[in-house]
């Protein structure tokens, strides 16, 4: 299934003032990504809703997904491919005229990269 969608992440600024490659402090790398679905990603094509647990996200891509993939895995048995996220959240957003303007997501990388289907674009 392919959707219109657009996400960033947040890095951690705490750290950037003096962020120095030999210095003994770990550096992490953010795994949450935080963006907006046109649409409710619980619903299918069909009308039927799906828990938050069941739903991947994956092969995230720029607008005419003709684009490369933005997220790839760089090393282990699935280097080179899409990385798959788990929702962690979705939250409606409201506009001024009480209808449902976009859905806010939040994704994390799932401990688990295999994906038997194409999920979202």
């Amino acid at each position: 299934m392919v959707e219109p969608c657009s996400f960033y992440t947040l890095g951690d600024k705490s750290n950037d003032d003096n962020f120095n490659f030999e210095d003994g402090k770990f550096f992490k790398l953010e795994t949450m990504l935080y963006g907006r679905f046109s649409t409710d990603p619980r619903q299918d094509s069909m009308g039927l809703y799906h828990p938050l647990s069941h739903i991947l996200v994956s092969n995230i891509r720029g607008a005419t997904c003709n684009e490369e993939t933005f997220f790839t895995e760089s090393n282990g048995d699935y280097a080179g491919k899409p990385t798959v996220f788990e929702i962690k959240t979705c939250q409606p957003f409201i506009g001024p005229f009480n209808t449902v303007e976009y859905w806010k997501i939040q994704l994390e990388r799932s401990d688990t990269q295999e994906l038997n289907e194409i999920a979202f674009c």
